[in-house]
């Protein structure tokens, strides 16, 4: 029986520059349909203030790959930790998180706008990129 290679290294993709008062779904990765000897695996989200002023409520963010909530690897996140600028926040996908496959995406979702003048934010995704190499 021939035993199969596995490559196994660190991936880290960015949603850069979103807006924290707009409610909506920003695309943070995907992959490519033909991509199948590869899955990657999420282990955190980094969420990295840019641009924050005169807050009352941060955004409530949640980040995934289950359309239209977008909340398998991090669920809605109210977050108070982040107020002033610089500041960054390292969160622990949620256990059991799916894999992204080949042809997946991940979204971030701004479910409640943040109250503010100014709030806007990077997120990344940290995984395990797992690559087939053969037997």
């Amino acid at each position: 029986m021939a035993i199969p290679y596995f490559q196994l290294i660190n991936s880290v993709t960015c949603a850069a520059n979103i807006d924290g008062k707009i409610v909506g779904n920003t695309l943070l990765a995907d992959t490519s349909p033909s991509d199948i000897a590869q899955i990657f695996v999420p282990t955190h989200v980094i969420i990295l203030t840019r641009d924050v002023d005169t807050v009352s409520i941060p955004p409530t963010v949640s980040v995934g790959s289950n359309s239209p909530t977008y909340n398998n690897y991090l669920p809605a996140t109210l977050l108070s930790v982040l107020t002033t600028w610089p500041r960054s926040s390292i969160l622990k996908v949620a256990d059991n998180a799916p894999g992204i496959f080949a042809g997946g995406t991940v979204n971030v979702r701004v479910s409640i706008g943040a109250t503010a003048t100014a709030w806007r934010f990077n997120v990344y995704l940290v995984c395990l990129q797992l690559s087939f190499l053969g037997t």
